[in-house]
C-alpha cells in the first residue's frame, strides 16, 4: 500500500517527536514551530488555538494530505515496523479503525475517568450524558487508521467535530458520531509493545508535581486563616 501517510500534529512543543524506523511511507509532522526530526517532513502552520488546530488535523486529514489513507499518531505514540506490516495485510478501503481503550470499559467509564482527572467541565459533562452510545466500548483516538477520502468517513469527521465542540473530549465525541460497518476497533490496545511505543507527554510530570503541590497546600492550610 504505497498511497498511505503517517502524520502527527504537535503544537507548542507539547511532545517530543522521535524518528520511527518505517521505510517506504511518507511521515508528516505538523507544528507551529520549525522542528527537525530525522525522517519527518515538517509542515509549519499558523496556530492561534493549539488544541483546536490539533483536532482539525486529527479529524480532517484530507484537507492537509494528498494520500488516500492515513495513520494519525498522537505526539507521544510511535508505531513499529511490525504494526505497519500488519496493516499492509488489512483492507482499509472505506474503513476507520481505532484501538480499544487501555483501561477497557465503556463510554460511561471514560466519562467517569474524565471527571476523576478533572478533564471535563460541568457544561461539557451535561452534553456527555446526552451521548447516544454510553454503553459502547471505550476507544482511544491517539491512533486512527482510515480511508480519509471516503465520503462516509468525511461525514463522520464533520459530526465528530460538531460533538467535540460541545463535549470537549474527542474520545467521547467519537462515539456519538458513527453507526456504520465502516468503523472498526483493533482487538488490541496501545499497551501492545510489539506494535507501539508510548511515552509520557513532555510536560506531564511537571503538571503532576504542580497538582500534588496544590493539594498539599490545601491540606496544610485547611481551616486556617492566612
Amino acid at each position: 500500500m504505497s498511497n498511505i501517510v503517517v502524520y502527527k500534529a504537535v503544537f507548542n512543543n507539547f511532545d517530543e517527536v522521535l524518528p520511527i524506523p518505517i521505510s517506504g511511507v511518507r511521515k508528516v509532522l505538523f507544528s507551529n514551530r520549525p522542528l527537525e526530526v530525522d525522517g519527518w517532513d515538517n509542515v509549519v502552520l499558523h496556530c492561534e488555538d493549539a488544541i483546536m488546530e490539533n483536532r482539525k488535523l486529527k479529524m480532517f486529514p484530507w484537507k492537509y494530505l494528498d494520500e488516500d489513507f492515513s495513520i494519525y499518531l498522537d505526539g507521544r505514540l510511535d508505531i513499529t515496523p511490525k504494526f505497519f506490516e500488519f496493516l499492509l495485510t488489512r483492507n482499509l478501503r472505506d474503513k476507520l479503525i481505532v484501538p480499544i481503550h487501555r483501561n477497557r470499559g465503556d463510554v460511561l467509564d471514560e466519562v467517569i475517568r474524565c471527571i476523576n482527572h478533572r478533564r471535563i467541565s460541568g457544561q461539557q459533562l451535561r452534553a456527555a450524558f446526552e451521548l447516544s452510545n454510553l454503553n459502547a466500548h471505550a476507544v482511544e483516538c491517539g491512533l486512527i487508521v482510515r480511508d480519509h477520502n471516503s465520503l462516509e468517513i468525511k461525514a463522520h469527521a464533520l459530526r465528530w467535530m460538531e460533538r467535540f465542540r460541545e463535549i470537549g473530549r474527542d474520545q467521547l465525541a467519537f462515539h456519538d458520531s458513527h453507526s456504520s460497518e465502516a468503523f472498526k476497533t483493533f482487538d488490541f490496545d496501545l499497551s501492545n509493545t510489539e506494535f507501539f511505543s508510548l511515552r509520557n507527554h513532555k510536560f506531564s510530570r511537571l503538571k503532576q508535581i504542580d497538582s500534588r503541590l496544590r493539594l498539599a497546600l490545601r491540606l496544610i492550610f485547611k481551616g486556617k486563616v492566612i
